[in-house]
Order: structure tokens, then sequence, then C-alpha cells
């Protein structure tokens, strides 16, 4: 989306009610994140080929320094980079998984023996696909991947030869919210990769701005479903703040904001 066309829409959002009105208050909220260190939480099913060069941009542009992710997300854009491969668009097949297999079994190769953190492990494998891709992209930037779940892929299944310190990244996202002024998060999902932000942020005395994107309500007495005040009570996000949730589908809504973002540059 264009910046005209977004900035349009979000003049509808202004006056609307419930869902409508919280997008605009989000791309509020997100522009107060240009001057902060910025953690952005997402899973891999949220990306398609538009989506995909959104978060390409905004890494390339460095609008993002901390990203938490899935180990789906690394076979995403290992799959992409290799093969031009759109799994919304095509079946996963055993072609891909060869190519998984040879490309992670090839790094694992070289590093035969080593105990290194998933981000670290994630950094060579960008290093490797070069910078056509989001993960090159944030090794060529220093922009952090997180994958706490990493082994739950192909890349748990193909990696036999490294033992993967998960634990080192518990400490390494934490740190990350160290001697930093002010952060800003915007997440896409739930579960893992929003708890692990969440947390981080705990280190600091919170947030100074939250975004956060899912379909799940506090009923459910989940994480997932915790709401803003939720993460405020915990300290995880400050209570001065003016974050806001939508309840939505993160797939819908990340063009709009994304492309807002972007606009900011």
């Amino acid at each position: 989306m264009d910046s005209k066309s977004v900035k349009k829409l979000l003049r509808i959002y202004k006056n609307s009610l419930f869902e409508g009105r919280n997008v605009y208050l989000a791309c509020k909220e997100i522009a107060k994140m240009t001057k902060y260190k910025v953690f952005m939480a997402l899973t891999a099913n949220i990306l398609n080929n538009g989506t995909y060069d959104l978060l390409f941009s905004l890494i390339e542009k460095n609008m993002v320094h901390v990203v938490v992710t899935t180990g789906d997300f690394v076979v995403y854009d290992i799959l992409r980079t290799l093969i031009g491969k759109d799994l919304n668009e095509k079946a996963f097949t055993a072609e891909d998984e060869e190519t998984i297999k040879n490309f992670i079994g090839q790094i694992a190769l070289e590093n035969c023996g080593a105990t290194i953190p998933p981000s670290k492990f994630i950094k060579i494998i960008g290093e490797k696909l070069g910078f056509n891709s989001i993960l090159g992209q944030a090794a060529r930037n220093n922009v952090h991947f997180y994958a706490p779940t990493i082994c739950d892929s192909l890349i748990g299944i193909y990696c036999t030869d490294i033992h993967v310190d998960s634990l080192k990244d518990v400490y390494n996202i934490n740190y990350e919210c160290f001697f930093v002024k002010k952060t800003g998060a915007i997440i896409l999902g739930t579960s893992v990769i929003k708890h692990t932000v969440l947390n981080a942020n705990l280190f600091k005395n919170g947030l100074n701005s939250c975004v956060i994107v899912n379909t799940c309500n506090e009923v459910d007495g989940s994480d997932s479903g915790g709401d803003v005040d939720e993460a405020i009570s915990w300290g995880k996000i400050r209570g001065n703040t003016t974050s806001v949730k939508i309840r939505a589908d993160p797939s819908v809504i990340f063009p709009i904001i994304g492309s807002y973002w972007l606009s900011k540059v």
C-alpha cells in the first residue's frame, strides 16, 4: 500500500469503532517508535510475497532491531531464497525437504561439534543466503533474529552435528534490553514469540510502547490471550503508555501498519 492510501484509510478508521479505531491508534503508537529500539515478533505463516517484501524493507532500512520468530520462518526464508518457493501458493514437497537437508547439513558439517545459540546459527544461515533474503539483510544490518523454538522445525531434524544452546539466547535477548532508554514492540501473533519479547523487556522495567495483534481473548486464560493490562501488571509494558491490542488476523493488519511505518522513514 502506498502512503497516500494508508493515510486515507486511517482517516476513516480514526472515527470508526471497535478494531478499526484500534488500527488507527496502533499506527499512532508505531509513529512513536522511530527513535526507539524496536522488537518485532511474528510467526512464519504471516509471510507471503507482499508481507515478505514489507518485512524485508523494514529490516533493510534498519527500522527493526530485534526479531523473534519460529524455526519455520527460517525454513521459509531458505526455500524462498534458494529455489524461489512461495509456500502460500505451492505445497511443501520432498524436493523442498531435500533442499533444507542439504543446506542445513552443510552448515552443521562446517560447525561440527560446536555449541552455538539459535541466534548465531540464524546469522550464519543469513550470511550463507546473501542479501536478497530477510535473514541475509538482518545479518548485514546487525538485526538480531531469535527463534526460541528453532528445533521444532526441519532445522531441528537435520541439524544433527552441532549443539544448539537455546538457554544462551534467553540471556542474549534479555541483555538486548539493558542500557536502552526506550524500547517498542510490534507483536504479530501469539504464544512463545509474544512471551519472549514481553518477558525480555521486563528487565528494563517495561516497554515504552507496544502494539499487539492477535485473535485471542483474556478468557482463554492463556499467555496468548493476555491483554495490554496483563502485561502492565507484570511490568512488561510501562503503565503510563498508550499501548494497544488489535483483535484481528495479523496477516490482514500487518500490511496496513507496516506500510504506515515505512512512510515514517
